[in-house]
């Protein structure tokens, strides 16, 4: 099965939460009237790769998402980002900073099928978890946490 998926995930406010921050605002200038969900503090990527080539992955804590404006996608730019040759296992805790953002991208780029496992943990809360087999092929899972949905 050839795979390409890109999962993106954005906490924020529900509805009437938000509704009741900006009520909060505008009556008492924003002093901290709704506690939004935890801003995770870490985020754990573990890689699982059976193949006879590495697959890149791409972890990153430092990008912005923009609209690509042909095909109306949510896509990724890094500023700053860390790269690995996979093969066999990979487990690494990264520290989400004041960002709290993780992009973790697993690609394989020669053309040869490679079994994968990829999952993520936010403060050892698993958030992401896919298996399969790739060939020319991407997953990845981006996250983003907001206070305010922006």
């Amino acid at each position: 099965m050839d795979m390409t998926e890109r999962t993106r995930l954005t906490r924020a406010l529900s509805g009437s939460a938000w509704a009741t921050a900006v009520l909060g605002f505008a009556s008492v200038g924003g002093c901290g009237l709704v506690e939004a969900d935890k801003q995770p503090e870490q985020a754990r990527v573990q890689i699982e790769v059976t193949a006879t080539n590495p697959l890149q992955l791409v972890i990153s804590t430092d990008f912005f998402e923009f609209i690509e404006p042909v095909s109306g996608e949510i896509l990724a730019s890094l500023n700053d980002a860390d790269t690995f040759a996979v093969t066999g296992t990979f487990d690494q805790t990264i520290a989400l900073g004041n960002a709290s953002a993780i992009l973790a991208r697993l690609t394989e780029t020669d053309s040869l099928q490679a079994t994968v496992r990829m999952r993520v943990f936010l403060d050892g809360s698993l958030e992401y978890d896919r298996q399969g087999t790739i060939q020319d092929a991407t997953l990845e899972y981006r996250y983003i946490f907001s206070r305010f949905g922006f």
